[in-house]
């Protein structure tokens, strides 16, 4: 009986966070329309992402081509928390995304470490790939 009721709690609060997940998605990208008139394409491009962060006084990337990597330095930059990603120095940097299966720049690790720690991106995410919509929204949010 008690298995039984375990799986159940389980199962139920699988279901929950995934429609929480899915709803935040859904809310950030609302959230950046209603408010600050930001609105991204199915992909985004550095043009799009940087405009967005100046909307917050917000410095960008100066890469022509911009990837996920790119966006979290904007977000950690967003969240007040640069200076908390500059805190991790090269070894432990690359020593938390090595664990994770990360592989990212070196400019870029300490920031990726820092969202990862933070809760502010995933450690399934294509740093290297393209930024979505979904992803960027979600990084400004």
């Amino acid at each position: 009986m008690k298995n039984k009721f375990l799986v159940v709690f389980l199962v139920v609060l699988s279901l929950v966070l995934v429609q929480t997940s899915v709803w935040a998605d859904e809310n950030a990208a609302s959230y950046l329309q209603e408010y600050f008139d930001v609105e991204f394409d199915s992909e985004v491009n550095a043009e799009t992402y940087n405009a967005a962060l100046a909307i917050f006084d917000v410095e960008g990337s100066d890469k022509d081509t911009l990837t996920v990597a790119d966006a979290v330095i904007g977000a950690v930059r967003l969240a007040n928390l640069e200076e908390l990603a500059l805190a991790y120095n090269a070894g432990n940097a690359a020593k938390m995304l090595s664990e994770k299966g990360i592989t990212v720049d070196e400019a870029s690790a300490p920031y990726v470490a820092c969202a990862l720690s933070q809760g502010l991106i995933s450690a399934d995410a294509d740093f290297s790939g393209a930024v979505s919509a979904q992803t960027a929204a979600s990084l400004l949010y």
